[in-house]
């Protein structure tokens, strides 16, 4: 049942993962792009095909857990947008109100941070969602991104690999729309153009050949395989450790069933041996009974052998 349930989060994860990079390569970041996007990917069925009302419940904490990672994790602005809005999704698309996106002291600090750069920019769309959260009491207070009980020892720990120095958030911005390598590309495509039209190049004459006018998109490239690299290394690190958990699972399980095992042999070698002591119990009663019966009609003989022993004395004394 674990193994399933983190199957169905680690899927869930890429989805959003998937939704959130088609609106980074959108051209704007706009609400109404978000929305086109989710209704493309059919995202609010993530929460249809649930067997019982138990695990709709911890779909939907999990679910509220993973969409806050967009907003607060990554560094970019655009994705923390993203983000923002697929928290806004699926808080006010849950079936139930029964769960508030758990916010930490640090976790509002980066969200009010992120609330300054939107004002800055005046991009009213995301000023208006993360004000209607806000409004809308969404945001619960607490000490732990989790709610701990007694299942507390059972808890399988998410690790979050950010790495605060890594220089790959600015070299995926330079790549975007009107940034330094989409302009040089450009320049560079419009400078070939130019010069086929001014002069017939030669393919052998190399005096030309400046430059590789295609090298902006090359390294936008290898910027977005580095990045699904990443990613992908991610994802085969945390799969290498929930196993260990499931297999630890797993033992206590067996564990578990072997003392059950023990426990119903003992019961029943003990009603055996109770059966075994109430039937020679039971023979010895009878064997008692029959002895005293013996008894008793061995008395009766006696008293008859007396009886007719006064008898003959009466009768001889006549």
């Amino acid at each position: 049942m674990a193994a399933n349930r983190s199957l169905i989060m680690n899927g869930f994860k890429e989805d959003c993962e998937q939704l959130i990079a088609r609106f980074e390569r959108a051209d704007n970041i706009r609400f109404d792009t978000f929305c086109q996007i989710w209704k493309a990917m059919k995202f609010s069925l993530v929460f249809a095909g649930r067997p019982n009302f138990l695990e709709l419940l911890e779909f939907c904490e999990e679910a509220l857990h993973i969409c806050k990672q967009f907003v607060l994790l990554p560094p970019r602005f655009k994705e923390r947008i993203g983000g923002l809005y697929l928290v806004y999704g699926i808080y006010f698309k849950m079936p139930v109100d029964q769960f508030k996106i758990r916010i930490k002291l640090d976790d509002w600090k980066n969200i009010l941070e992120l609330h300054a750069e939107i004002k800055e920019g005046e991009h009213l769309d995301a000023n208006y969602i993360l004000c209607k959260l806000i409004a809308s009491n969404a945001f619960h207070f607490c000490i732990f991104d989790s709610e701990y009980g007694m299942e507390k020892p059972y808890t399988v720990k998410n690790t979050q690999y950010f790495n605060s120095y890594s220089i790959l958030p600015t070299l995926r911005n330079l790549s975007e729309k009107n940034q330094l390598l989409l302009k040089i590309d450009e320049l560079s495509k419009a400078y070939e153009q130019k010069k086929k039209e001014s002069k017939p190049i030669n393919p052998l004459d190399t005096s030309l050949k400046l430059f590789n006018s295609n090298i902006a998109q090359e390294i936008i490239n290898d910027i977005q395989k580095f990045e699904e690299q990443r990613r992908n290394k991610q994802r085969s690190v945390t799969d290498l450790e929930k196993p260990c958990s499931s297999t630890s699972k797993e033992q206590s399980l067996k564990e578990h069933k072997k003392f059950h095992l023990k426990e119903t042999l003992k019961r029943k070698i003990r009603s055996l041996v109770d059966d075994i002591e109430h039937e020679n119990e039971s023979e010895e009663d009878e064997e008692d009974e029959e002895d005293e019966e013996d008894e008793e009609d061995e008395e009766d003989e006696e008293e008859d052998e007396e009886d007719e022993i006064l008898e003959e004395s009466d009768q001889d004394f006549e």
